[in-house]
C-alpha cells in the first residue's frame, strides 16, 4: 500500500522536527 509507505516515511520526519523544536537548547 503506497499510502501506508508514505505515512511510515513521513511520520518519523515530522516527529524528528517536532523533537528538535521542543528540545532546542
Amino acid at each position: 500500500n503506497l499510502n501506508l509507505l508514505i505515512y511510515v516515511l513521513d511520520k518519523p520526519w515530522k516527529l524528528f522536527v517536532f523533537y528538535n523544536i521542543n528540545h532546542d537548547h
